[in-house]
């Protein structure tokens, strides 16, 4: 993967290992700021790869587990978003 620009393009990365420390750190105040992070994820994947999800396969995986999260979930994110979609 060429990941180099990806700080560039990214103004607000985040990663599922973040999200997993920042309860045991007390990080979150608020389920709404967990899922912000969570959502950001998401979205910081469609943002970086507007490619069409069925022809790029880390892009199609991440869009399905999108869709399996908000199914099981709801909306996820219940603030603005940092990243522009």
């Amino acid at each position: 993967m060429n990941l180099l620009h990806y700080a560039r393009v990214i103004k607000y990365p985040m990663d599922i290992s973040t999200i997993t420390r920042n309860p045991q750190a007390r990080e979150y105040e608020s389920t709404d700021a967990f899922w912000h992070d969570f959502d950001l994820v998401f979205q910081n994947c469609f943002f970086f790869d507007p490619s069409n999800p069925v022809e790029n396969e880390v892009r199609r995986r991440a869009f399905l587990a999108k869709q399996h999260t908000t199914a099981m979930f709801g909306q996820t994110d219940t603030r603005n978003s940092k990243q522009p979609a």
